[in-house]
């Protein structure tokens, strides 16, 4: 019997951006105008898979954009908080979008995720219940925030990463659990009693593909120390592999799917979750794709995927909220 997959792909969905993830101004929607229809739409519908929209609060202001991504068939529309672009204390016309959850008051997080929730319902009609913090930063009260604005699941967790910002201020996801889990309101990287899920992006470093019985005593983060340790001994390894279409090869990706299915073995069903930024699939919109054979590059990095997995495992492709009606 072939392994059970849940496959689950989302998008942070976002203006167009520059080479160095700047803003264009006037500001773009280029890549939702003609990216979503024209080449995502007939990419989701050949390899049959539902995908998870998340809207930045400037997509969600812009009409258009909303026509476009509302009239998208078998889709899950959630939010991404990229907070330059929403009140309290928003930034206007802001070259980037650098800031984080982590660097924000705690009740200036609230009310721009009140905000977002808020918007979303206005120009959708419905309650978001999928979420995930721009740049993977979000803060110890994320995920209690979004619990009491209805959210049922959030994806800002990539496993096995360091993120660093501005401020001094950082997030360190070294030991989360891989699959979805609902999280400690203590402490977000452990199991616990919080009504909302987490499901994390599929992701690893290099260190715990080599050591993965060790890779809690390995992190390399914890000090400056074992850092150094680590780098003397050769074990130090902070190459980072996600699900990541175009950035990452097939085999990359192969061998990611085959180290959480082998770690996982002994689970009735495995959840995958692939992402990429919606403006990487239109040229020069992203650092990563600049003409439109790479973007045909990049959406061929997809259908060769999608054609590996289903011709391996026993996949379904979901929502990224339907996983918590489908984990129990």
């Amino acid at each position: 019997m072939r392994k059970k997959i849940f496959f689950v792909l989302t998008i942070d969905t976002e203006c167009d951006k520059s080479y160095d993830w700047g803003i264009t101004y006037p500001i773009s929607f280029k890549n939702i105008y003609e990216s979503v229809p024209q080449v995502l739409e007939p990419l989701f519908s050949d390899c049959g898979i539902k995908a998870t929209y998340l809207l930045s609060p400037e997509i969600i202001y812009d009409q258009l954009s909303m026509e476009v991504l509302k009239g998208q068939k078998n889709v899950e529309l959630g939010t991404h908080l990229h907070s330059e672009f929403i009140s309290p204390e928003p930034i206007e016309n802001p070259y980037s979008t650098f800031l984080t959850q982590v660097e924000l008051r705690k009740e200036v997080e609230y009310e721009k995720l009140k905000n977002l929730t808020t918007l979303f319902k206005e120009k959708t009609g419905v309650q978001p219940t999928s979420f995930r913090a721009g740049r993977y930063g979000m803060s110890f009260d994320t995920l209690s925030i979004l619990q009491s604005l209805g959210y049922k699941v959030d994806s800002s967790i990539m496993p096995y990463r360091k993120c660093t910002f501005g401020n001094n201020k950082s997030v360190d996801y070294w030991g989360a659990y891989m699959q979805p889990y609902y999280p400690s309101s203590s402490n977000y990287l452990k199991k616990g009693d919080m009504s909302i899920m987490e499901v994390p992006v599929t992701s690893l470093t290099g260190l715990v593909y080599k050591y993965p019985h060790l890779a809690k005593l390995l992190n390399p983060n914890k000090s400056r120390l074992k850092n150094s340790i680590l780098s003397k001994l050769g074990l130090k390894d902070n190459r980072h592999y996600y699900l990541g279409p175009y950035r990452h090869s097939l085999d990359s990706m192969q061998k990611l799917t085959e180290f959480y299915v082998h770690r996982f073995r002994d689970s009735k069903a495995i959840v995958l979750n692939m992402m990429f930024h919606s403006n990487e699939v239109y040229p020069s919109a992203s650092p990563y794709t600049n003409t439109w054979e790479e973007v045909n590059l990049f959406k061929q990095s997809i259908y060769d995927y999608n054609r590996y997995l289903t011709s391996n495992y026993d996949v379904e492709s979901i929502g990224l909220s339907d996983v918590k009606d489908i984990i129990i």
